[in-house]
């Protein structure tokens, strides 16, 4: 769907209450999956799918394990995120001779690695859930696809689907998007179709303030599993039925609807983009350019009560010596205009004399109107020719294509899978039938979802704008698509912009700024291959392999794969691919690459160590193109502060690297990470972990003062859990659930403690607080203690799930919290054990510690939250309280002369403060605690009864009322900050 303007954006969301119901259907377009009542989450939807390419989940699991040595020739991979599913697989390949002429050996060679592998491309299923949909062969390029169709208990489960890629008698591609767990509650009463269509139908029509009558719904009546997918898990699933209803002008959708009650599960917009045209006098891209002249391809006409068709040219040939009387209007049996302006939604008719080999030009004159459907006639017609150039066999160009022009609404169109959808002109916007690359973009859609191969691709909305801006453009020539959208010659969207690129993830952003990305990186491809081939012969194979990865891309980032697979020419992409160089760099310069990374080093060394060296490994360098390595740094920080950066040297190992981290100071922690940079200007950085860039290393002599690597029960010596979730945690090994984020296996041992250690369901519990706490540790005189242990944490950004670990009872560390009106999916994943150092001195005030890892989730997503392996509390054995020596972590020490009198440095090495119980210099009163009540208030000043006052004296002047009571709420919390809590 093509981007409203800003200014509309920001009045629909200020008045979402006071919508019209136009308004509200039409904003319903603007988020294609929406949740409805019935789904029983509070979670958004995904809008983005996002892969991780290097390691598919943890390579100690014993399932990828045995996939690994029985396919060695398919382990380099990328896995979603949100699922844990390996999205691609791919390598040398494996040899299965006979599988690119004969389908039969294909299918079978494809259900047998499945069969084999099945916990590793569907964790969860079994082998007989997947039902063969495809076996396709294309016949310019040798590659067979091999699609299966996952389902659960009989019913499909929605866009499951696992894939296989042969070429040469070699399978060298796998990709999956099954569901992992499918589990579903099913329905004791359901309703039967023909009463579910009217109530689904209904609940819509309330949702977006339609009249039902306005509404038609339509049902195949088979139930299917609904996934119901988050940004970074699966929320649940859902048995459902699908309704399609057909809401006129004011667009389509797909309900998933509740079989026993008709609510709205998930609401699905078939509206996403637009086409169309009519031949003579139309359009040069846009109203405010001179026009042209383009042939009526194909349009019906009436000759003397009889209807004809021109051909493809334009031609008409009738009965008659002489002229024909001729009607004309712009529909056809391509093209099936409906004219919404028309209060029968009729074409305009257009009566004229047509001489034997004359021409006849039919030309709209002012009619806005008039020319919305001409021009929207003639540029659908030119973009199905284009596309039939790299999509001949694609059965949905010799379909009837319906066009619908003059829709009452401004600045948009849409496609709703098939039919593609104008709008009138505005004083904002043109009428979009009438700009050419709207047409092309809104016909993009529609092939997108036609040319999906089933099991193979799925519909990504980021992906179909991107490859929708493309096809606009590569038939323009232009890079800037949609001039003349706002009535003058500026694009709607540039895809090869001046000075910068769009870049992943940098850019990702809603839907149409981040299928610029795909787009971007899909003209500078084309713009390398003409220059490689020429005009013609580039812009064709470009072409070629967009389609590719229309056909069988799910998201952005598996499209680097499917253009390399198509571009193969033996069926093994470990020995290149004849465009290889010229792929990679187009995509890298838009952050599209296949490349991972693990970082060596020490977590803590001692006072003399003497340097510190930091290694670093990557996977998936491409050493026979350009995309150079410029630079591989170690930026570093210490205190908080952005400190400096150290150049990383090559080591002996190809694509290793190493540098010498800055030593800190003695008891201190150092902060550094990895970034690589490319000599296109991108760069990658590294541990991957947005919510937590950081490793950690700590320098300085340690004394243990309590460690345990949880080889024995530690329920059995003082570790105690708690909160309404205490059975999430739990001690043993870990529960290797890729699809939560889980670790394989512990980092030391056998044995761990974490959430959810479940070899069935490895998440944490929603809507529920859990706590892991030590027995107390004697810390003794040590004024500079801190906890150092292993951890692997996956938990949704802290907007919504908080993991928190308390010293003593206080906070000293929290998941990440993302700001601003982001979409808050700064998840905290981990991806591998960790090193943590806390500090926690400034939390002890008595010579013991008592530390508490804790979890709070909300409803709607969970990953796998909290793993910790070898928990040590050490202490600097030269910061001691009390030998007269201030080190750092203290506020004073007088060695003997410390003690509990007034005004003396206190036994932990603090400085006298009121709310510490003693009276000092200053204090009226100091009784330790915050009750005001109590005679001593929190400045530790006497307050005297007031037995005479007035009750409700304070209240004059509103100060009882809702605005003195918040400022009296202010005052206090000012004053009590002031006390040491």
């Amino acid at each position: 769907m093509l981007a409203r303007l800003t200014l509309a954006t920001a009045l629909a969301l200020a008045g979402a209450a006071h919508a019209t119901p136009a308004d509200r259907a039409r904003v319903s377009h603007d988020v294609p999956t929406a949740l409805g009542p019935a789904a029983g989450v509070s979670k958004p939807l995904r809008t983005t799918t996002h892969t991780v390419d290097g390691a598919v989940g943890d390579r100690r699991d014993p399932a990828w394990q045995r996939f690994a040595a029985a396919l060695p020739g398919l382990t380099q991979g990328s896995w979603d995120e949100a699922t844990r599913v390996p999205s691609r697989l791919w390598g040398r390949g494996l040899d299965v001779p006979g599988a690119s002429a004969d389908p039969a050996i294909a299918a079978a060679a494809a259900r047998a690695v499945l069969a084999a592998h099945v916990a590793v491309l569907a964790p969860g299923s079994r082998p007989e859930d997947f039902v063969l949909v495809a076996n396709h062969v294309d016949a310019a390029t040798g590659q067979r696809s091999i699609g299966f169709a996952q389902h659960h208990g009989g019913l499909p489960v929605v866009g499951g689907q696992v894939s296989f890629r042969f070429k040469r008698d070699r399978l060298f591609v796998i990709g999956s998007e099954a569901l992992p767990g499918v589990a579903v509650a099913w329905p004791r009463a359901a309703k039967r179709a023909t009463e579910l269509a009217p109530l689904a139908r209904d609940a819509l029509a309330a949702d977006l303030g339609l009249a039902p009558t306005a509404l038609a719904a339509t049902t195949t009546g088979v139930p299917a599993i609904l996934p119901l997918v988050g940004d970074g898990a699966v929320l649940g699933y859902r048995v459902a039925l699908a309704v399609d209803v057909d809401g006129g002008k004011h667009g389509a959708w797909r309900v998933w609807a509740d079989p026993a009650t008709g609510g709205i599960i998930v609401r699905q917009s078939t509206t996403p983009s637009a086409t169309g045209t009519i031949v003579l006098d139309v359009v040069d891209r846009y109203p405010a350019r001179p026009r042209q002249t383009m042939p009526a391809a194909r349009m019906s006409v009436t000759v003397d009560g009889a209807t004809l068709e021109t051909d493809a040219d334009g031609r008409l040939t009738w009965p008659a010596a002489g002229a024909a009387n001729v009607t004309l209007r712009a529909t056809g049996p391509d093209i099936a205009m409906t004219n919404v302006a028309d209060a029968n939604r009729a074409p305009t008719p257009f009566t004229a004399t047509l001489a034997p080999d004359g021409t006849l030009t039919w030309s709209p004159g002012t009619d806005r109107a008039l020319d919305a459907q001409i021009s929207a006639f003639a540029h659908a017609t030119l973009v199905r020719r284009y596309a039939r150039r790299f999509a001949p066999d694609l059965a949905f160009l010799d379909e009837t294509l319906p066009v619908r022009v003059n829709i009452d609404d401004e600045c948009n169109a849409f496609s709703d899978g098939t039919a593609i959808n104008f709008f009138a002109e505005s004083a904002r916007c043109e009428n979009t039938a009438t700009l050419a690359d709207v047409v092309y973009h809104e016909f993009g859609h529609s092939v997108h979802r036609h040319a999906i191969i089933p099991g193979v691709g799925a519909f990504d909305g980021a992906f179909s704008e991107g490859l929708s801006d493309y096809l606009a453009a590569t038939i323009t020539g232009d890079s800037g698509m949609g001039r003349g959208f706002f009535r003058n010659d500026a694009p709607l969207r540039e895809l090869n912009p001046v000075g910068s690129e769009n870049v992943w993830p940098r850019d990702i952003g809603e839907i149409h700024r981040t299928g610029i990305i795909f787009g971007g990186a899909m003209w500078d491809l084309r713009t390398a291959l003409v220059e490689a081939r020429g005009a013609d012969a580039g812009v064709r194979y470009a072409d070629q392999l967009f389609y590719a990865a229309v056909q069988r891309a799910t998201n952005i980032r598996s499209t680097v794969v499917e253009l390399l697979a198509a571009d193969d020419d033996d069926g093994d992409l470990s020995n290149g691919t004849p465009n290889e160089c010229l792929i990679r760099a187009a995509f890298a310069r838009h952050g599209l690459r296949t490349l991972a990374g693990a970082i060596e080093a020490p977590s803590a060394i001692t006072s003399g160590a003497p340097a510190a060296r930091a290694g670093l490994a990557l996977t998936g360098v491409d050493h026979r193109c350009d995309d150079v390595i410029t630079a591989v740094t170690v930026e570093w920080r210490e205190g908080g502060i952005d400190a400096g950066s150290v150049t990383a040297t090559a080591g002996a190992a190809d694509d290793t690297y190493t540098a010498e981290l800055p030593l800190p100071a003695d008891g201190a922690t150092l902060w550094y990470r990895y970034r690589v940079s490319f000599a296109n200007g991108t760069e990658a950085t590294f541990p991957d972990n947005r919510a937590d860039p950081w490793l950690q290393l700590y320098r300085g002599d340690l004394v243990p003062l309590y460690c345990t690597d949880f080889e024995t029960n530690p329920f059995t010596s003082g570790w105690r859990v708690g909160g309404d979730g205490a059975d999430t945690w739990q001690w043993g090994q870990p529960g290797a659930q890729p699809n939560v984020g889980d670790p394989g296996a512990a980092y030391s041992g056998t044995k761990v403690v974490g959430t959810g250690l479940s070899f069935v369901d490895g998440s944490y519990r929603p809507d529920a607080l859990a706590w892991l706490e030590s027995p107390t540790i004697d810390v003794g005189a040590y004024s500079d203690v801190r906890l150092q242990y292993r951890r692997w944490l996956t938990i949704e950004d802290g907007f919504y799930d908080h993991a928190v670990i308390e010293v003593n009872g206080e906070p000293a560390w929290a998941n990440l919290t993302s700001q601003g009106s982001s979409s808050h999916t700064t998840h905290h994943e981990d991806r591998g054990w960790r090193f943590h150092d806390v500090a926690l001195s400034s939390r002890i005030y008595d010579g013991t510690v008592t530390l508490r890892w804790s979890l709070e989730a909300d409803r709607g997503l969970e990953f796998g939250g909290w793993t910790l392996d070898d928990v040590c509390v050490v202490a600097n054995p030269r910061s001691v309280c009390g030998d007269g020596v201030r080190s750092p972590t203290e506020q004073c020490d007088d060695g003997a002369g410390n003690g509990t009198g007034a005004d003396l440095c206190r036994p932990s090495c603090r400085f006298a403060e009121c709310g510490d119980g003693i009276v000092d210099s200053g204090e009226a009163c100091d009784d330790g605690d915050d009750d005001d009540t109590d005679g001593c208030n929190v400045l530790c000043e006497v307050i005297e009864d007031r037995d005479d006052e007035v009750e409700g004296g304070c209240a004059t002047g509103g100060g009882r009322g809702p605005g003195g009571a918040v400022a009296l709420g202010l005052a206090l919390a000012a004053l009590v900050r002031r006390r040491r809590r």
